[in-house]
């Protein structure tokens, strides 16, 4: 059925919120377990750069939901998202960093992702902070070890 989604995605559409339209008819979708259907609206959603529809595709690809399981296309939707500053998805691609899910491991680049979701008041991110924090994950030498240069 070309259903509500659809009528819901063309009024909004309509109204110069297409990808906002998009994003909602995935989100239905979803909910409905059309997750091919989904996708592909998150597709649509993500070509208008909408952050969020991004970070929906990136999920797709990390779970298999509507689309082959791919990390690295998982991890590059995020990245497009985080580069909008979408803290979800910089929680996520800190994820990716962190356990080479897609990408290398790159400790360093996981700490910022993690804090700047945190600053975005991502409330999930502040326990992985903390455990990077605790555990020096990724933190810069110099904090670690102190500034040794000057023979201190």
């Amino acid at each position: 059925s070309g259903s509500a989604a659809a009528v819901l995605g063309s009024i909004l559409a309509g109204r110069g919120n297409e990808a906002l339209g998009h994003l909602l008819q995935g989100e239905m979708l979803a909910e409905r377990g059309d997750l091919d259907g989904a996708a592909r609206a998150y597709v649509r959603g993500a070509r208008l750069d909408d952050p969020r529809a991004m970070h929906r595709l990136g999920r797709c690809y990390e779970e298999g939901a509507g689309r082959r399981l791919r990390p690295v296309r998982a991890a590059y939707w995020y990245e497009q998202a985080a580069y909008h500053q979408y803290a979800e998805a910089q929680l996520d691609l800190a994820r990716c960093y962190e356990h080479g899910l897609g990408v290398p491991v790159v400790p360093g680049r996981a700490y910022v992702l993690y804090r700047k979701a945190a600053s975005a008041g991502l409330v999930e991110a502040l326990p992985h902070v903390a455990r990077c924090e605790a555990t020096n994950f990724g933190l810069p030498r110099l904090l670690v070890h102190g500034d040794q240069s000057h023979g201190v």
